[in-house]
Formats: structure tokens, C-alpha cells, sequence
């Protein structure tokens, strides 16, 4: 029996495994579905999100196939890219603008390796980031470096940031030696992140309890005591009082179970709270 072929699904963003299946099942054709035997998402060692499935290779030779004469293609200098933008594959995947960012290729053992970081000897060490700030930023589209060159100037720590404007399938937001935790856009709701430096060890408290606020807990920021921090994003407009204030509840309800474990504990809550 010939072995499944493995194939790599990129830009799918934050989708989980069963929303990547979900769309499987909507946009491939019924010959390609029927040979798919697993469906899995992965963490790249560059901290980009993909997803894998694996094909019979009944039907995988077909989109096997495919690519292979796309690369010739680009051996001939009429494409770029190495991961194939499915429009191109009709015969196999139903296009629609949902999926117009993903990109399909077979998956190689080296897409997996760990990436080793060689280790630089700085003349002057940098002053550690500590500082804490608040930003609404009102889309980050094009602000990203504006907003890299504003962490780095002013050497912060912990940053929380408003109105994103990031959705689920767009590329995740990705920013050089800090973790990012976010919560995309969706109707009504124009999404906030997080931003902590890897100096400090992080991770988010009760992940996907609320949109409206992000709970992460840091370590060695300062002192032996971890840092409970809440970032917090309401919805703004005079007919939303009534969202504000629930969530304003399950914001105290966060703070209040933080403290009834640890009286002593250090809570910072910040961001736009469209008071």
C-alpha cells in the first residue's frame, strides 16, 4: 500500500483545526475530500501558524502533479512564489475571497527544523523594558513599524493595543522578541492584542474567557511576585452602555478571583475602556 503524501496549507491564521476542516469541506472538490485522511495545524519554528493534510495518494499524485508543472512555470520565470496560490488549481479547490491568501505546497523535512539563533556578544547590554503603555491605534495595516519603533524607543515591557483591525484569516501579528496575545476582529468588535517582551516569562490566563480583555500573567518583571496584567478593550458608542458594563463585571470578576488567591498580588488593568 503506497504511502499518504503530506501537503502544507499556509496563511490559514489562527484557525484551529476544526475551522481549517470546515473549509476543507466547503471548497475542495468532492474527488480530493473523499482521499483526505487527516488534518492537522502546527506551529512553525518561525512562529507562523500552517496547516497539514495528508492525501491518499490515489489523489495526491494528481496535486502532485499540478505544482510540479507550476514549478516549471517559475523556472521559466512566471511566478515567484513557492508556496502555490490555490485559484490556480480549480480543477481541485473551489475559490472564493475567504481563501484568496492561502498557499499550498508538499510538506519537506526541513520546513520543521529548529531554527538556531547564533549568540551575539553586545558591546553595551540594552537597559532591561519594563515600561508599560497603552495604544489605540485604529488599524495596524501599514503602523506596524511605527509601533515596533515605539516599543523599542521607549523600552517597553508590556504593551496593549486597541483596534487592531486584525481578523481570524488575515496574517498573524508578529513582532521580534515579544509574544503576542490577541483577540482578531469580528462584526462589531475591531480587536486588541497584547504585547510582552520574551525577557519575561508569560502566559495567558484563561485564554478565550472574554474578547474584551486579555489576562496574561508575567514572571521576573519585577521582584519575586508575578504581574497579573489585564488589557482591556470595551465598545465604544453611547447605545453599547449596556455591553460596557457587562463587560466591565466580567473585568471585575477577573480582578476579584486574581486577589482572592493572592491578596498581595500586582494587577495593572489598562487600555481603552471608550468611557
Amino acid at each position: 500500500m503506497t504511502a499518504p503524501v503530506r501537503f502544507c496549507l499556509f496563511n490559514t491564521g489562527r484557525l484551529t483545526r476544526r475551522e481549517v476542516w470546515d473549509t476543507l469541506k466547503d471548497h475542495l472538490t468532492p474527488e480530493v475530500l473523499d482521499g483526505v485522511i487527516r488534518v492537522q495545524t502546527f506551529l512553525q519554528p518561525n512562529g507562523y501558524p500552517r496547516t497539514d493534510f495528508w492525501l491518499e495518494a490515489r489523489v495526491a499524485a494528481g496535486v502532485k502533479r499540478g505544482l510540479y508543472l507550476t514549478a516549471t512555470q517559475r523556472r521559466r520565470g512566471t511566478k515567484e512564489l513557492n508556496k502555490f496560490p490555490l485559484y490556480n488549481l480549480r480543477w481541485l479547490w473551489k475559490h472564493d475571497k475567504r481563501t484568496s491568501r492561502w498557499r499550498l505546497d508538499t510538506w519537506k523535512s526541513w520546513r520543521d527544523r529548529k531554527l538556531e539563533v547564533p549568540q551575539v556578544r553586545l558591546a553595551i547590554e540594552e537597559p532591561p523594558r519594563k515600561g508599560f503603555a497603552t495604544l489605540n491605534i485604529n488599524g495596524m495595516g501599514a503602523k506596524k513599524p511605527g509601533v515596533e519603533s515605539f516599543l523599542r524607543r521607549c523600552k517597553l515591557g508590556v504593551l496593549a493595543i486597541q483596534e487592531t483591525l486584525l481578523g481570524k484569516s488575515q496574517y498573524r501579528f508578529y513582532v521580534w522578541d515579544y509574544e503576542v496575545y490577541q483577540r482578531p476582529k469580528e462584526t462589531g468588535f475591531r480587536g486588541h492584542a497584547l504585547l510582552v517582551s520574551r525577557r519575561f516569562p508569560s502566559y495567558e490566563v484563561s485564554p478565550g474567557k472574554s474578547k474584551c480583555f486579555i489576562h496574561v500573567k508575567i514572571t521576573k518583571l519585577s521582584g519575586e511576585r508575578p504581574w497579573h496584567v489585564i488589557s482591556v478593550y470595551l465598545p465604544s458608542g453611547g447605545n453599547r452602555r449596556s455591553e460596557r458594563t457587562d463587560c466591565l463585571r466580567q473585568i471585575l470578576a477577573e480582578y476579584r478571583e486574581i486577589v482572592s488567591k493572592d491578596g498581595e498580588a500586582k494587577v495593572v488593568i489598562m487600555g481603552d475602556f471608550n468611557m
